[in-house]
């Protein structure tokens, strides 16, 4: 008679920032739930709620939610260093730099700290720069979601490249295809007082000009009168946006939902023709997986990942960043060409395979865990 001795789950200690299902920040629950069933989990959240679905799986969920910085810094550490003293020598830290920080004060631990953009781009205040920087330094692995972003980050942060590992964003994509298929289309466009025959475009990114807003009005102006924009989404730019919609007088090509919670994203991709993404800045943008998921028609800027996550034949309907002009053409011929729209959507959604959320978590298991 033989005996199976089942070996004990790998540990991982994972800080989110937050844990809220009405935002793409639900990806990473539902990544945690699922990684839970294979790995022994401690997670730290630092606000938010504990969801139902990770305390099912997951001995360990401690939530911050201090308002006061120093009370959550004291929190965060007290947790990571009892997360050590229970065995957990990794830590994954998910866009906190304060707890990666923390994390590399802890003896003994190993910690990667996840980023996915381009913050180069952009001035900060010195000490915020500099505190970054040592942030960089200091954890052990740099993890990010596209090969492009490797020499960058390592080039402006002065570390070695071999540092970074990889594990991109994820999105289970049958689950999204299914919701986007059982859409009723004119029951959307209805409710958002569009007509049947018009044609939408789509803008789901916070509203400011890193993620493009600036260019919303412009972009409509040299529409037809038939298309329609669809924007969700708030943020800084939001006033001066409708400033200029109302001085340009587009009042009647707008949508403005504001804030939409994310189980609201397949419908409103069922109700449009062409996704757009004129963002200045991305890293491997999660709205970008759900209109490859929804085999969407997607125009936008050569920024980040993104056009690494379009197939070869069709980056071409990636402009290149800040070139408008460009973008507007895109958009232009594919609202006039419907068979093309069909042929970039298709394509785009056997692209997204590489991104379903099996094959993300068998990575991150590969590259993190083991």
């Amino acid at each position: 008679m033989s005996i199976t001795i089942k070996e004990p789950k790998k540990k991982l200690c994972y800080v989110l920032p937050e844990a809220t299902t009405n935002t793409h920040m639900k990806y990473n629950v539902e990544f945690l739930a699922h990684l839970s069933q294979t790995v022994d989990l401690y997670v730290i959240i630092e606000k938010g709620k504990k969801p139902q679905t990770l305390m099912q799986t997951t001995a360990h969920v401690a939530l911050i939610d201090s308002r006061y910085t120093i009370l959550r810094i004291i929190k965060t550490f007290l947790h990571l260093t009892n997360a050590r003293i229970y065995g957990y020598k990794k830590v994954y830290v998910h866009y906190s730099f304060i707890a990666a920080f923390l994390a590399t004060l802890i003896p003994g631990s190993v910690v990667y700290y996840w980023n996915c953009g381009m913050p180069w781009e952009y001035k900060r205040p010195v000490f915020q720069e500099m505190y970054e920087r040592l942030v960089y330094k200091r954890i052990d692995h740099l993890v990010t979601g596209a090969h492009v972003l490797i020499n960058q980050y390592a080039e402006y942060y002065k570390f070695n490249a071999s540092k970074v590992v990889i594990v991109p964003n994820w999105i289970d994509v049958p689950l999204f295809a299914k919701k986007y298929h059982e859409a009723d289309r004119n029951s959307v466009r209805a409710q958002l007082n569009i007509l049947p025959e018009s044609k939408v475009l789509f803008f789901v990114q916070r509203l400011s000009e890193r993620k493009g807003a600036h260019y919303l009005p412009q972009i409509m102006e040299a529409m037809l009168e038939d298309v329609v924009l669809i924007v969700t989404g708030d943020g800084p730019y939001e006033a001066t946006l409708i400033k200029e919609i109302q001085e340009r007088r587009l009042e009647n090509k707008f949508r403005m939902l504001g804030r939409v919670v994310n189980e609201r994203m397949p419908d409103l991709f069922k109700a449009s023709d062409i996704f757009i993404l004129p963002s200045e800045e991305e890293g491997m943008a999660h709205a970008l997986l759900e209109s490859m998921s929804a085999g969407i028609a997607t125009v936008a800027f050569d920024v980040g990942g993104t056009i690494d996550m379009f197939p070869a034949p069709f980056s071409r309907y990636v402009a290149p960043a800040k070139n408008i002009a460009v973008f507007i053409n895109h958009i232009l011929f594919l609202l006039s060409n419907e068979n093309e729209r069909n042929i970039l959507g298709r394509a785009l959604f056997e692209g997204v395979s590489a991104y379903d959320l099996p094959r993300v978590l068998q990575a991150f298991k590969e590259r993190i865990i083991d």
